[in-house]
């Protein structure tokens, strides 16, 4: 696969990147509530820069959730709309993983964790094994003060925490993680460019799903995707 085209709503960001033969271009905009004004437009814009068109496209990547749910609405709709049209596979990539992984490397786990409104938080805990992220636990929706548990969780020591994500706001309702050391950057967003990253092994294995098949992730019960038949 040599051209791939990702997508990123799950946050407050607008965020579109190409695979271009193992480089990645990207445009990543903090544009709360912008997403269905902005995304379509940003995709056009990266495609002309770099003389790509949607023919010359070998998949589409997107970020499937957990987030917000209005964005995680619209990145569904457009990546089934440009699927179909397109007749391109799709590989869809955990928001929280993309978060995680600018962070990660062997010697750390990086625990993401983004404000899921209603008192709840989403989380999932991550790591390395030589160059590929791996998960060490569930992706979890859970209170502020479960948070030192779901660390724990994962079996990884809690020394050797890296936190992401703006979750990590709520960092005083955590309950008592005083012993913890570690590094935090609540300002952090999941990107298209390491949606893309994390999607290519896929693309390479032949592990995607067709437009019909997208399907945010919203880890709410209560919340339903319509998937267009």
């Amino acid at each position: 696969m040599s051209k791939i085209l990702a997508l990123d709503t799950a946050a407050d960001a607008c965020s579109v990147a190409l695979w271009l033969d193992g480089e990645i271009v990207s445009d990543h905009r903090l544009l709360p509530r912008e997403h269905t004004k902005m995304m379509l437009l940003m995709i056009e814009q990266l495609l002309a820069d770099h003389g790509v068109k949607m023919s010359d496209l070998d998949g589409i990547a997107y970020g499937r959730g957990p987030g917000s749910f209005t964005g995680l609405r619209i990145c569904g709709g457009i990546v089934q709309g440009l699927a179909f049209g397109a007749g391109l596979p799709v590989v869809a990539v955990s928001s929280l993983a993309a978060l995680a992984y600018p962070y990660i490397d062997e010697q750390r786990a990086v625990i993401a964790c983004v404000d899921a409104r209603m008192g709840e938080l989403y989380t999932g805990v991550f790591g390395a094994k030589g160059q590929d992220l791996i998960s060490l636990s569930d992706e979890l929706l859970i209170k502020p003060e479960q948070m030192k548990t779901s660390m724990l969780y994962a079996g990884v020591e809690v020394s050797d925490w890296q936190g992401v994500g703006s979750g990590w706001g709520y960092r005083e309702h955590f309950g008592d993680m005083k012993e913890l050391e570690l590094m935090v950057d609540s300002e952090a967003l999941p990107t298209a460019a390491a949606v893309v990253a994390l999607a290519m092994k896929d693309f390479e294995l032949g592990q995607t799903v067709t437009a019909a098949d997208v399907s945010p992730i919203y880890l709410r019960d209560s919340v339903a995707w319509q998937k267009t038949t």
